[in-house]
């Protein structure tokens, strides 16, 4: 298991750095003078220079380079060059909108995909059930916006009970308002992500029906039915530990036009907010986090993967 974990962690810091590299190399390719395109084009000759000192901007590449690799390594994020604020503390604020909507909509998505999934891969000969498939279908090629949208206007009109837009900018001070205010952009999002879990469970299932665990159960005096939910169901625990981890790692980076929409000042608001301000520096550093988080919780897929499964392990220790 050691070797294992130490082979992930290799892929993980080998994959985080040439990931730094390649957005380090983006932004100073852009057209044009950095400092200018940050400062914008009203601004004097001597305050783009200035600006250009302040950012380091007047150096080397490699230098500049190095500067911003081992400050992150020290987890020191800089300052934004608009606003002067940390931007670790920035991160930190927006992630208590973007983690609890993220956690939020993944649970929706669960409540309605699993069970659904489960039933449908029991009875895969139901007309009723058949509907599911063409339900998640349609979610699958349904964008965020148009959901988001039907929801705020089902609710503008009366028939729902959950706050459309935060009353105070997300500033959530208990449980029952974090519920409150985050329902609807969480249940967009859940929609969203809840026809990829649905499709994982309802095949995982049929696979568990022709599985030597079900046949074990069968022998042992259970009905077919019964033998599928007391061995075979277990089984499909792994499919849905790891499709929900993944699924997770990129509601991170999907839940810009949800909090958009939803005005949520969570991070995927805030990158887009840098951006229109051109404070390109703090959008690399922001989009190196996001990177790190999403590749972490890869990591983690395949450390539980290798935990409930020792298949894996021996099979990524021998042959990877």
């Amino acid at each position: 298991m050691a070797g294992y974990l130490l082979k992930r962690l290799i892929i993980l810091f080998s994959s985080l750095f040439l990931v730094s590299l390649i957005l380090f190399a983006l932004l100073r390719l852009l057209p044009g003078d950095l400092a200018q395109i940050i400062a914008g084009t009203d601004a004097d000759p001597q305050q783009v220079e200035r600006l250009r000192v302040e950012l380091g901007l007047n150096q080397s590449w490699l230098t500049q380079y190095w500067d911003w690799l081992s400050a992150l390594l020290r987890f020191d994020l800089g300052n934004s060059a608009v606003t002067g604020v940390p931007i670790a503390h920035e991160l930190w604020d927006k992630a208590g909108v973007t983690v609890p909507l993220a956690i939020l909509g993944l649970l929706i998505a669960l409540l309605i995909s699993y069970p659904l999934g489960t039933l449908r891969g029991i009875y895969n000969k139901s007309s009723l059930l058949s509907l599911c498939d063409s339900f998640f279908q349609a979610l699958s090629y349904t964008p965020a916006l148009w959901l988001g949208l039907i929801l705020i206007m089902l609710s503008a009109k009366g028939i729902g009970i959950f706050s459309i837009f935060p009353a105070n900018g997300a500033n959530f001070t208990n449980f029952g308002q974090l519920i409150y205010e985050l329902f609807l952009p969480a249940l967009t999002l859940a929609l969203v992500v809840s026809a990829r879990l649905f499709r994982v469970q309802r095949v995982s299932v049929e696979e568990a029906k022709t599985s030597d665990f079900v046949r074990f159960g069968a022998s042992l005096g259970y009905t077919r039915n019964q033998a599928l939910v007391k061995y075979g169901i277990p089984t499909t625990l792994m499919p849905v530990v790891t499709t929900l981890t993944i699924t997770f790692a990129q509601m991170f980076t999907g839940v810009v036009v949800i909090e958009k929409l939803f005005v949520l000042p969570g991070i995927g608001t805030m990158l887009v907010n840098d951006l229109a301000r051109r404070d390109l520096v703090k959008v690399q550093t922001e989009l190196m986090f996001l990177t790190a988080v999403v590749l972490l919780l890869g990591v983690l897929v395949d450390v539980i993967g290798a935990v409930l499964d020792p298949r894996l392990r021996v099979g990524g220790t021998n042959n990877e």
